[in-house]
């Protein structure tokens, strides 16, 4: 861990000063204290907790708020996940851990925060019941993220109960869709490109807005398309794609749909929208948060298209790691990276 360490405070040290403000949660000053609190905690347990604890909240800085005077750090969670990739992308080249480590960092990193989040959630935990080792890694990170602070609060340990359950009897002969997650600027597009060896059809809501408003406003970029659409224009668009995914389930296709869906919310939507008698796959799709922006200006210099910073933030602030227990259908869930 000493050599991860070291690693750790060159890349982000100097970017954790944000100081926690007036909260009585968080008393021992600044984002980066607190982490070195945390880190002392975890790293006696495994490098595991150790790394998600150097990681858990390189996001805060850039997710700061205020709310009636309170510096708040909203959702911080989602954006750490996509600042942590290349660290640990570079941990796996150095042979310090494998991918399914990197995944799986990733995930606490994603959800350490969610004991708070949803501690009175009967209902979120039981999207664990297929994954209990990870609702098990959350409790265990929580205690090291309490330990790690001073504060005026008194923590009572959350009890948390999730029946483990398992998936019989799948029924491998229905039809599949695979559905694409990720923050735009990912790479879902390129990999689907690449590697859509069947050729299936692909339900995606921009590519289907992009042609209703060409025929409608004519020609322009994405971006300058965008701002011609009406509210009304948005419900025909979400029309026509939900008619789309009604029509190729009629024939029994298999198809993949390529949206953001990075909540758990948006994605019980799309869920809702398929039919009982089909498998799903997940295709979740991450990438480090330089590459995001990077990705953005490039395709605006070529397509005209943009994302504004603070949208793209958004959108990975909001990002929820996927679990089996989202749905029983769920057959698998492939993490792309």
């Amino acid at each position: 861990m000493k050599e991860i360490y070291q690693l750790w405070k060159e890349k982000f040290a100097d970017k954790l000063l944000e100081d926690h403000g007036n909260t009585p949660y968080h008393k021992e000053g600044s984002v980066l204290t607190h982490t070195f609190m945390v880190y002392n905690e975890a790293q006696f347990e495994s490098d595991f907790y150790g790394i998600a604890a150097l990681l858990h909240d390189i996001g805060k800085p850039k997710a700061v708020t205020y709310k009636d005077e309170r510096k708040m750090f909203p959702n911080h969670e989602g954006l750490s996940t996509y600042m942590a990739v290349n660290f640990l992308k570079e941990l796996v080249k150095m042979g310090k851990i494998d991918e399914d480590d990197m995944i799986d960092i990733l995930f606490l990193i994603n959800a350490h925060g969610n004991i708070m989040k949803y501690k009175d959630s009967k209902k979120h935990w039981e999207l664990y019941r297929y994954e209990t080792e990870k609702l098990e890694w959350i409790k265990t990170f929580n205690k090291f993220d309490v330990a790690g602070r001073i504060s005026d609060m008194e923590y009572n340990e959350v009890e948390i109960e999730c029946k483990a359950d398992y998936i019989y009897n799948r029924d491998f002969d229905k039809p599949l869709v695979w559905i694409c997650m990720g923050s735009p600027l990912v790479g879902k597009d390129t990999f689907l490109k690449e590697n859509n060896i069947n050729n299936l059809d692909i339900v995606s809501r921009d590519v289907i807005m992009m042609n209703y408003a060409t025929e409608k406003y004519g020609k322009g970029t994405y971006s300058e398309l965008w701002k011609k659409l009406t509210d009304k224009d948005q419900k025909e668009i979400d029309k026509l794609l939900n008619k789309k995914i009604k029509t190729l389930q009629e024939q029994e296709k298999d198809f993949i749909i390529n949206m953001t869906l990075v909540s758990y919310k948006s994605r019980r939507k799309m869920l809702n929208k398929i039919k009982k008698d089909y498998n799903i796959k997940y295709l979740n799709f991450l990438t480090d948060y330089e590459t995001i922006l990077e990705r953005n200006e490039k395709r605006n210099e070529e397509e005209g298209k943009f994302i504004p910073v603070p949208v793209l933030e958004m959108m990975m602030k909001n990002y929820q790691f996927p679990l089996l227990g989202e749905d029983e259908r769920i057959l698998d869930i492939i993490t792309i990276i």
